[in-house]
């Protein structure tokens, strides 16, 4: 057996037996989040289913967009004040199934854009993680980005980071509507803003999970909806990740769970929800949203290249899911590693996982709230780099924050690079 492919089977056979003496968890009893309630102006700092192209649609009635109060609102192309701007669409999953109003919010430059970045957010984040980025985006780059609150996301109370900052957090792993989230505002935006040339998608952790499920859904169907695909520490494998939230659950999550509490906080119990069980009850379920089971199908969606973004140390989502991801997936890729996090926020490794302490040189997972973290800061200037029209090249990169390069951005090694062809 591969080593690539070891990975993957080990989680197949944890998960199993994770999952085979283990019931199904009761649905949480908690509402999508309504974008008239749920404070969505507010931060400016720091089952199984085929697609079919007709599947995912907005509601294309005039401009169809809508403001927190419901009042009709056009999608702008551009704005002489970049600030983000709320707007809800209405997006059905399935001919059989009835539209729901989908919430999110785009931040437009000052000029016609001629890129579109649709932002697919990660694990327990909403749109307010990514309104400092998308005005920010929106401003340095005038590129037009896009960031969809998933269907099926519950908010809980505003928590105030180490930064300072309050913000809500979100329960749900809403893979399959997230996607159609995304796919529908996409096309909204490619329609409205003819000038868009380019269009990213730009996943983080569960966000990779999501993006990558919207690309494999779109297939031939929807090849050329996206050109690009920025995946950044990204879930690329369902199953282990999983298994993984499961053995390192804390002790009153499963007290919880096993008392029958409509909610304890886990990412496991989050993909429960979204699966309808457990691995061993619902296996195609989670072999439907495992992105390194779907390569083909992503393959189909004509991506020209994919960028990989991915923490040595990353304590959360292990780095070896984004290398058997671009080893498996035969699309054009660079690969930037990322070692050691210099003077950047600190992000979550295997040591701080289990609660041992922290090595305090080494990057790990970082929270997509940050504009220091090494691994978002890679991230955003190879996006920079794409805008830019840059030459780069594909194979292997090392970054590291621990030294500077001449423009003063972590450092950017080539290990084993090539001229990219498709």
């Amino acid at each position: 057996m591969s080593a690539v492919f070891k990975p993957l089977w080990v989680s197949l056979l944890i998960v199993a037996l994770l999952g085979a003496g283990s019931a199904p968890i009761a649905p949480a009893h908690a509402s999508d989040p309504d974008p008239a309630t749920s404070g969505y102006a507010g931060y400016h700092d720091d089952d199984d289913h085929d697609y079919d192209d007709d599947d995912v649609d907005y509601d294309d009635d005039g401009d169809d967009a809508e403001d927190e109060s419901g009042t009709p609102a056009p999608v702008s192309c551009i704005d002489r004040n970049p600030a983000t701007i709320d707007f809800t669409i209405d997006v059905t999953d399935s001919p059989a199934t009835e539209p729901e109003p989908a919430p999110g919010m785009y931040a437009a430059p000052v000029e016609d854009p001629t890129v579109l970045v649709a932002v697919a957010h990660g694990h327990t984040h909403t749109i307010e993680s990514w309104r400092h980025h998308a005005e920010q985006l929106a401003a340095d780059l005038g590129v037009i980005v896009v960031v969809m609150e998933y269907r099926g996301l519950a908010r809980r109370d505003p928590v105030e980071y180490h930064t300072g900052t309050t913000m809500p957090k979100a329960d749900g792993w809403p893979v399959r509507k997230g996607a159609n989230d995304l796919i529908a505002a996409t096309r909204l935006f490619q329609e409205r803003c003819p000038t868009i040339e380019t269009s990213v998608l730009f996943g983080v952790s569960m966000g990779a999970n999501v993006s990558g499920y919207a690309l494999a859904e779109l297939g031939e169907l929807g090849a050329g909806v996206y050109d690009y695909w920025v995946a950044v520490e990204g879930v690329h494998d369902l199953l282990e990740t999983y298994s993984h939230a499961k053995a390192l659950a804390a002790p009153g999550d499963v007290q919880a769970e096993m008392q029958g509490s409509p909610r304890p906080p886990s990412a496991a119990w989050d993909i429960e929800r979204e699966t309808g069980g457990t691995p061993g009850t619902r296996p195609l379920a989670y072999a439907e949203r495992t992105n390194l089971l779907r390569t083909a199908d992503v393959q189909a969606a004509n991506l020209q290249r994919v960028i990989y973004v991915h923490a040595l140390w990353d304590g959360t989502i292990p780095h070896w899911q984004s290398r058997q991801m671009a080893e498996q997936l035969d699309v054009p890729f660079e690969f930037y590693s990322v070692m050691r996090k210099g003077d950047g926020e600190p992000g979550t490794t295997p040591v701080t996982r289990v609660g041992l302490g922290e090595i305090e040189q080494l990057a790990g997972h970082a929270s997509e709230r940050s504009s220091t973290h090494v691994v978002m800061l890679a991230a955003f200037d190879r996006l920079a780099q794409l805008v830019a029209g840059a030459a780069v090249d594909c194979g292997e990169y090392l970054v590291d924050a621990d030294t500077i390069g001449p423009d003063g951005s972590p450092r950017v090694t080539e290990l084993a690079t090539r001229p990219c062809t498709s």
